[in-house]
């Protein structure tokens, strides 16, 4: 029973990924837009529901992301940020890391915004420039 199971998910995986845009959707939009269009909803009605759900600025952020896997000293900042939620408050490496990071994005315009959502990776030796 667990193998039907697990194909029809990989197989329902398949079928939001085929759908382009979907796949940035949680299941529960998709099950919205499902139901408008079974509720007899026209494709250009469910297709600017669709859009309305798709973060404006996403585009944007895809290429803050870019410039910012491009810059080491980022990458590195990133790092240092995930490493710090295991901090105590009063750990002295906060105010550097905070320094640090005062200090980069400014000089790096391309990168203001938010960091991504990722765990600890790879670590890099630290930036030169």
């Amino acid at each position: 029973m667990g193998r039907i199971a697990d194909l029809t998910a990989r197989r329902d995986t398949l079928h939001r990924l085929a759908d382009g845009d979907r796949a940035l959707l949680p299941d529960r939009a998709c099950a919205i837009l499902d139901r408008m269009a079974g509720l007899g909803l026209g494709p250009d009605c469910v297709a600017a529901q669709r859009e309305a759900l798709v973060p404006e600025g996403f585009d944007g952020f895809l290429t803050q992301l870019e410039h910012g896997l491009d810059d080491h000293g980022y990458i590195e900042l990133i790092q240092r940020g995930r490493e710090a939620e295991t901090w105590e408050p009063d750990d002295p490496r906060i105010d550097e890391l905070a320094t640090a990071m005062a200090d980069h994005y400014p000089a790096h315009p391309t990168l203001l915004g938010n960091p991504p959502a990722c765990g600890p990776g790879p670590k890099l030796p630290p930036s030169t420039g």
